[in-house]
């Protein structure tokens, strides 16, 4: 089941500080949860010992997020679930929430991370409703090709591209800028941060409170918040308290995601034309 957190719309720097609470937090047997978009796991011997799971899992997290000051908008809600032949769920079934006493129907499909989910597996629907945006795609690239002057190799490389990158924005995909994540899935050599000289591991909470690379904006930190308490906790109790540590809170992490962007986008580039150096001309096919 996947949701997202609601109240106000946090941006990703802000929704990584208080995902913390949630990962501390004891879930029943048989759950897990993702901090990605709100996943929430569960597995049993039947479809009525999961779903048991799965209320648990869910009124833990909702639990959670609402001691943070946000709420879950269960109208935004999905549940699915994956089984094999002839033991779907009953028609008609339902997660309760008994947090709030809401509802979230169990549907055969789910929309996760830009990729549809359906409950075997099969990735029929996912593919149902990609082929027609490329098609449209192809279509209005295909109308262009003569102000680019004809199908030669650039020509044929930029149609390749433009295709390719819109169906790998569909595919699951890890958002994250910090050393430790981006080690974790082999972007970096190392999890340490570049801006440190001892190299020590590159986490949010690195970020936050110690690394002197935001020394200044810090600074500001601490004064809006009135103490030098930096963890999740504080910082979002300092949000919702006022407009003023809301405004202060986002400028440091606005901050903070734009130099990591930035750092992000130049590695992509040195990597792409280290690729181009080893094959200056690759034979780019149209799809």
């Amino acid at each position: 089941m996947c949701g997202v957190p609601q109240g106000s719309v946090l941006g990703p720097g802000l929704w990584n500080i208080d995902t913390t609470t949630c990962c501390a937090a004891t879930y029943p047997t048989g759950s897990a949860w993702s901090l990605h978009d709100t996943l929430v796991l569960s597995r049993g011997e039947s479809y009525q010992a999961a779903a048991e799971t799965a209320t648990r899992g869910v009124a833990t997290v909702v639990d959670r997020i609402q001691q943070l000051g946000l709420k879950v908008a269960l109208h935004k809600s999905k549940a699915m679930c994956c089984h094999g032949p002839r033991t779907a769920p009953p028609p008609g079934s339902q997660i309760t929430v008994h947090t709030t006493g809401g509802h979230i129907g169990v549907g055969s499909t789910m929309k996760y991370l830009g990729l549809v989910l359906d409950s075997r597996w099969t990735f029929e629907e996912h593919f149902r409703r990609l082929a027609p945006k490329l098609d449209r795609s192809g279509a209005a690239l295909k109308r262009l090709l003569p102000n680019l002057g004809g199908p030669d190799a650039p020509c044929r490389r930029l149609y390749a591209g433009i295709i390719r990158s819109q169906e790998s924005k569909t595919q699951p995909k890890a958002q994250g800028k910090f050393g430790r994540f981006l080690h974790r899935i082999k972007q970096e050599r190392t999890p340490g941060c570049r801006y440190c000289m001892d190299r020590p591991e590159d986490t949010v909470e690195h970020t936050v409170e110690v690394c002197p690379a935001w020394a200044e904006h810090r600074h500001v930190l601490v004064g809006a918040i009135g103490g030098g308490d930096l963890s999740h906790r504080a910082l979002v109790q300092a949000m919702v308290r006022s407009e003023e540590g809301w405004r202060v809170v986002a400028s440091f992490c606005e901050a903070v995601m734009l130099v990591k962007e930035a750092a992000d986008r130049e590695r992509v580039r040195e990597r792409s034309s280290w690729c181009r150096r080893r094959d200056p001309d690759p034979d780019f096919r149209p799809p």
